[in-house]
């Protein structure tokens, strides 16, 4: 896997790509509301059939060049405190909201997965289920090829903390 550094990054992409490019990337919004789910979506939330999710699709760009695609992914409920937090996000980083919470509500990663193959403009994804305020929140982030050229910085990478990561051979990035 050409992109295998980026993929298995243990931490924030947004802040391994500020260390990488000295510089910290744009977080450009593509699209945020109420969307259908995807397939793998829907199965990995555990969607009843014609349920709603709250999307919010974003690009990671350095120097203008998009690095990262990202969509996240929660159902839908205007009430949820996680639907909230993600409606409000604009041009701020998921990923700072994710990994430097702390406290009771801390939000927690309960698996990760590689895809087994690159998609067709050759990207290389992961997804990750978390739990935030109590809610399912499906992260699925793209890796452009350009990143393979580009190590990523030096992270507390252990293969303890990448236990409950697996391959997932039906899932490809889109």
């Amino acid at each position: 896997m050409p992109l295998r550094g980026w993929v298995e990054l243990p931490g924030s992409v947004t802040r391994a790509l500020a260390m990488a490019y000295r510089q910290p990337p744009e977080v450009r919004p593509v699209a945020s509301g109420k969307a259908s789910p995807s397939a793998n979506e829907q199965h990995q939330l555990g969607l009843r059939p014609g349920q709603p999710v709250l999307a919010r699709d974003t690009e990671l760009r350095v120097q203008g060049q998009v690095l990262v695609r990202a969509r996240s992914a929660t159902p839908l409920d205007p009430h949820s405190r996680l639907n909230r937090m993600l409606g409000q996000l604009g041009r701020s980083s998921l990923g700072d909201r994710l990994f430097l919470a702390r406290g009771k509500e801390t939000p927690r990663r309960l698996w990760l997965q590689f895809a087994s193959r690159a998609s067709e403009d050759g990207y290389w994804g992961r997804q990750a289920l978390w739990l935030v305020y109590g809610r399912s929140l499906l992260v699925q982030e793209y890796f452009a090829p350009v990143l393979a050229d580009d190590a990523p910085p030096p992270s507390r990478y252990t293969a303890r903390r990448l236990r409950r990561a697996t391959l997932n051979p039906s899932w490809t990035p889109h």
